[in-house]
């Protein structure tokens, strides 16, 4: 790749000085340290590599060597000077404040932060400037916004004080204050089924309330799982008699009055009965079952149970399959369950993830990407999602009110400074969807609660293409999928791309899709100095063909109209007779902007099942550009048909 290791290494560099560095690529996010780490003697070999930081060995050797190589087939970065992980500040001790105290202040004051541009570095590496890439975070040039919740603390009684009286559960405050209040916002809300089934910790109120928000016209139903894991890794290889002895762990049901024991053996349901140990307490069972690593891993969270609830044996399919079953017997019959959200750590084994692909489920959770005054790096942003075994989970694209909350124990209106995230996440690049995920207790409190309303007010202000959580798995699956072959000078043919449909260009101002050459493209905007295209959903393998451009207008000139951008779903996109006709779908009021190929006045006709529903004339500006808002609202599609006036 370019570079000769010379077998030696350099131990103390106190005296040693950096002779040269790259100011686009070294010193990203945090200034080299004073003193670097050790490093090995590295060199780029003239000619076949490029050093982007010299370090100059202290006398006599003074000898220098390159810490920071890039080349056309790969590169290298020393040990240490990729990124920066440390305690920038010493933690505030407070009086009595013992050692676990002490050790959870550091760990919260802990950071990373790069050395190295990342984004610069691989680029470079791979040399893709000019190649396009599947992208995850638009839709028609438009910043994607989801938002799911999840169903932990459905059944907790809010203790707001508007609703103190009639002992209001947190899942009936998030249905009155947020679900019905922002009706023009999707949102895909999840239930932890063993919270709605009488049989194990359900009440009547719990299904009623389910029903309800089910119906809303802007809700998707989805799974959190049926008795809600919280270390996934425990049941991996699940012996029942390993739960069986410590049951008595576990809450209380509801119908139930006293301590809940189930060691007795009268008080236990009969599905655990083979599994209870014969001594008096059972816990030895338990501890001679699992080592010490283990258990210590298993509550490195707190977690005093691996599940929130154990109504009988723990059953992989019922967690996955059963519980979306469940649900849907609460749901409309015009909708669909097809939505797995991750409980507890969301650290799901290979089979589960297989047994939810193979039910024909997505699924979604992980990740935790903030971005913030906190977590002050990409280094927190996290990927699209996580190869498990041979299986795939997609990540939630931000995190939820537990990171901003100490685990729900204090900052109660912390998150609101997701919008730090969402904006540092955007500008001055975008790498992540806008993405708005809590719990159903947020509705607990009234600090949760408002920092959760001013977040889908702030979510309200951006122009955004808003979509359900289970949209953006299939569309982040679509990147894992997606396969670019090269047909010739700038022309591309794209497969296997599922529900993507989102291509980028990187640095591509001097570049501009070639519409009328181009096959299954229906748009293009630019962007932060990037060029997003948007993909006929209708064309399986559409050719992407790019230019150069010939002048610097604002838009680039075709004999067919495209897309710059638009709030919602395009389909069945057609010309005939200078006709622009489409079908459209999506959220709220849809707002669609067209580059047309003559200026002048267009008749705009929107009709929904044969019904003409609206008509207007409107005026492209000087470019040719015409914009389109609709007088209806989404969810049902319309027809819209654009003519050319004479």
């Amino acid at each position: 790749i370019g570079i000769e290791d010379l077998n030696s290494w350099n131990e103390l560099t106190y005296e040693s000085d950096i002779v040269y560095q790259d100011p686009e690529l070294i010193g990203f996010e945090r200034s080299l340290p004073a003193v670097l780490p050790s490093y090995a003697d590295v060199i780029a070999i003239s000619g076949r590599a490029v050093s982007h930081l010299k370090m100059q060995a202290e006398p006599p050797a003074q000898l220098v060597s390159d810490l920071v190589i890039t080349s056309d087939k790969g590169g290298y970065i020393a040990a240490g000077m990729a990124i920066f992980e440390g305690y920038p500040l010493l933690p505030i001790e407070e009086e009595g404040d013992d050692e676990e105290a002490k050790r959870k202040k550091e760990e919260e004051l802990l950071v990373q932060q790069w050395y190295v541009n990342p984004f610069r570095f691989l680029r470079l590496v791979f040399n893709d400037v000019n190649e396009p890439k599947p992208d995850v975070t638009t839709v028609n040039g438009r910043r994607i916004f989801y938002s799911h919740i999840d169903g932990d603390g459905w059944n907790n009684v809010t203790g707001i004080k508007r609703y103190k009286r009639g002992k209001v559960l947190s899942s009936e405050v998030i249905y009155n204050e947020v679900l019905k209040q922002f009706p023009d916002i999707p949102v895909s809300v999840s239930a932890i089924t063993a919270e709605l089934d009488q049989n194990c910790y359900g009440l009547h109120a719990s299904e009623e309330i389910a029903k309800k928000i089910f119906a809303l016209p802007n809700v998707e139903p989805t799974s959190h799982t049926y008795s809600h894991p919280l270390f996934w890794g425990y049941f991996k290889d699940a012996d029942p008699r390993e739960e069986a002895a410590i049951l008595d762990r576990y809450p209380q049901k509801p119908e139930r009055k006293g301590l809940y024991r189930l060691l007795f053996e009268e008080d236990v349901e009969e599905s655990w009965k083979p599994y209870l140990s014969q001594d008096n307490t059972g816990i030895e069972l338990f501890e001679s079952m699992v080592d010490e690593d283990y258990r210590g891993e298993l509550y490195k969270n707190k977690y005093e149970t691996p599940r929130s609830y154990a109504c009988e044996p723990f059953n992989i399919e019922r967690e996955i399959v059963g519980s979306v079953e469940y649900i849907k017997k609460l749901v409309p019959e015009d909708k669909e369950v097809r939505l797995i959200q991750w409980s507890g750590d969301t650290g799901p084994y290979e089979k589960a993830l297989r047994i939810t692909r193979e039910a024909g489920l997505l699924n979604i959770n992980g990740g935790d990407s903030r971005y913030d005054n906190e977590y002050p790096s990409y280094a927190s942003v996290s990927p699209i999602g996580l190869l498990v075994g041979n299986e795939r989970q997609i990540f939630s694209s931000n995190s939820n009110e537990n990171t901003y909350t100490n685990l729900w124990t204090d900052r109660f209106y912390g998150f609101v400074y997701l919008q730090s995230t969402v904006k540092n996440t955007e500008m001055p690049m975008r790498v992540q969807p806008f993405n708005i995920y809590y719990h159903m207790y947020s509705g607990e409190k009234q600090a949760s609660l408002s920092a959760v309303v001013e977040n889908v007010k702030f979510a309200r202000k951006q122009d955004t293409f808003d979509i359900y959580a289970s949209q953006f798995a299939e569309i982040a699956n679509g990147f894992y999928t997606a396969q670019l072959t090269r047909e010739g000078e700038g022309r591309w043919r794209v497969s296997n791309r599922g529900k993507l449909n989102t291509l980028r260009m990187d640095e591509a101002t001097l570049l501009e899709v070639d519409i009328d050459a181009s096959e299954g493209v229906i748009g293009q905007r630019y962007f932060q100095g990037n060029l997003y295209i948007a993909l006929n959903p209708d064309v399986d393998e559409p050719i992407l063909q790019l230019k150069k451009k010939k002048n610097f207008s604002r838009y680039a000139v075709s004999k067919n109209p495209y897309l710059i951008e638009s709030n919602w779903f395009i389909n069945r996109l057609t010309l005939i007779n200078k006709q622009l006709i489409f079908s459209a779908s999506g959220h709220g009021i849809g707002k669609f902007i067209w580059k047309m190929p003559e200026t002048g006045v267009y008749a705009v006709a929107v009709s929904r099942d044969e019904n003409v529903i609206q008509t207007a004339e409107m005026e492209t500006d000087r470019d040719g550009v015409i914009s389109i808002t609709l007088d209806v609202v989404g969810r049902e599609p319309v027809n819209i048909k654009v003519l050319k006036k004479q």
